[in-house]
């Protein structure tokens, strides 16, 4: 009759040997070095993004004519802003504030004379957007056209 003992750790003995090995390891290795950023307290910072706000149409009242602008608008604004303005809400306050500065704008003498370029609208709502959109980096307009229709 044979005895089972060496039969039995033949068996065992590569199971327990992978189980203390598998746990010693979680004990020997070191734990990973943390990064700059991390031992600093903070995260690496979000690159700054470019937001689409959409195409803005204001008509300006002339004596003999009625201007029509139309630009279509994006604003660039810093990484941790970005969240803030993409709800529906931050959208919705921003493209206010636009419409907002462009039709006060549009009854000063700056915007009554030639035709109207996409430098200057973009001047006009980078000084005006201030409180609507924090972070706000810069504003450019991709496309600014002017259309003159004569009063009846």
């Amino acid at each position: 009759m044979a005895r089972p003992l060496p039969l039995l750790l033949v068996a065992l003995a590569p199971a327990l040997a992978g189980a203390a090995g598998y746990f010693g390891a979680r004990f020997l290795n070191p734990a990973p070095a943390p990064t700059a950023a991390a031992a600093a307290g903070h995260a690496a910072p979000k690159p700054d993004a470019t937001l689409p706000v959409g195409t803005f149409a204001v008509q300006i009242y002339q004596p003999r004519r009625i201007d029509t602008l139309v630009a279509e608008v994006s604003v660039t604004v810093a990484g941790p802003s970005e969240a803030t303005l993409q709800t529906p809400q931050g959208m919705a306050r921003l493209r206010d504030r636009a419409y907002q500065v462009l039709l006060d704008a549009a009854e000063t003498p700056d915007y009554r004379g030639q035709d109207i370029t996409a430098a200057q609208v973009a001047r006009t709502l980078a000084a005006g957007l201030g409180p609507a959109a924090p972070g706000l980096r810069g504003v450019s307009v991709q496309e600014a056209v002017t259309m003159k229709t004569p009063r009846r």
